[in-house]
């Protein structure tokens, strides 16, 4: 006589359906975690960069005496990263200031804008602090004077985050990261990412002010830009170690 083997125990349809449910669960909550932890990595790396670049840009005052201008947004291979001469605002001369493109870009793969003082940009700066010799102060880049085109940066408020004002010191330039949205970015083709954002329409515009403000989700009140800007003096105090030092009267020549 065949013996009919016996059925192998298994989960039954009751028993199914408490796991799923237990998966579920175990799925809804670790979602959002990871979200907001993938978030948090992408807003780490923007800030790295934006430190990276900082640095560099010290670096490069150290080496020339002067800021490089903006690399030109539209990319091309033959240009992508270079200094462009006279350009103020545009991407940041990466490969001028011997960084990788990565670094360039913010934690969403977005292009970083980066705006400069046209007058710590004159090719003429040959000097840091004080000269040896009898120099003019337009030559010497701690002596520079703001007297053209200022770079700006206001608050939530509409007010100058320099305030009060400093005869001697201002913003050097800006650096521009915007957010996951991307929106007020250059595109490979130089043009601005659209944005109906009002602050965020602000800061993708040419005109050298700049709105730096907390982040918010909130429909009209929308903003997740990243706004990071340093003064000449602190530029030379706490990124190149090597604070300025000026004569009483930069108007003068040295005797």
């Amino acid at each position: 006589m065949r013996r009919i083997p016996k059925a192998l125990p298994g989960f039954s349809l009751l028993e199914m359906a408490i796991v799923l449910c237990i998966v579920g669960i175990i799925g809804g909550v670790s979602l959002p975690v990871l979200t907001a932890t993938f978030k948090q990595q992408k807003i780490h790396r923007t800030e790295q960069n934006l430190a990276q670049i900082k640095q560099a840009l010290a670096s490069y005052v150290l080496n020339y005496k002067r800021l490089p201008c903006a690399a030109p947004p539209r990319y091309r291979p033959e240009t992508a990263g270079l200094s462009e001469a006279h350009r103020m605002i545009g991407c940041v001369p990466y490969k001028t200031l011997g960084l990788p493109e990565s670094v360039a870009k913010d934690g969403y793969h977005h292009w970083i804008t980066y705006a400069v003082l046209p007058e710590l940009t004159y090719a003429g700066l040959r000097y840091l602090m004080t000269p040896d010799s009898n120099e003019v102060a337009e030559t010497v880049f701690c002596e520079v004077k703001n007297s053209f085109t200022p770079l700006e940066v206001r608050n939530q408020y509409g007010q100058s985050v320099l305030s009060p004002a400093s005869p001697t010191d201002f913003i050097a330039f800006v650096l521009i990261g915007h957010g996951a949205s991307g929106q007020g970015s250059f595109d490979d083709e130089g043009q601005r990412r659209p944005t109906f954002h009002p602050d965020k329409i602000i800061n993708a515009r040419d005109d050298m002010v700049f709105i730096d403000r907390p982040v918010s989700m909130a429909g009209d009140n929308f903003f997740d830009d990243t706004v990071q800007w340093v003064t000449r003096d602190n530029l030379m105090a706490f990124y190149a170690q090597k604070p300025c030092q000026r004569r009483e009267d930069p108007n003068q020549l040295v005797n």
